[in-house]
């Protein structure tokens, strides 16, 4: 999906005019959307997000401000894989 590709590039370059621009058309992308493909769509995207929240170092994921909100299941998902790669050296 283009949109998204250029959030993310949005984002890593601190674009926040086209980020929220691209935020703005996947959310009416996924109104639009029948049930089943909304859940999937959901699914795919907390998956990403917890793989990338995975590259955090610990000491970051500590001072997000909104850390108390993750779900817990997703933050054990997270942590874990903090660990994982701090123990691979990676």
């Amino acid at each position: 999906m283009l949109c998204y590709f250029l959030f993310e590039l949005a984002h890593e370059y601190q674009i926040d005019f086209i980020a929220r621009k691209c935020e703005a058309r996947m959310v009416s992308m996924i109104k639009t959307r029948k049930e089943r493909d909304v859940l999937a769509i959901l699914k795919t995207l907390i998956s990403t997000c917890i793989d990338e929240v995975r590259h955090l170092t610990l000491r970051q994921l500590k001072q997000y401000p909104m850390r108390n909100q993750i779900e817990n299941d997703n933050y054990l998902q997270i942590t874990e894989g903090i660990i994982e790669r701090n123990e691979s050296g990676t």
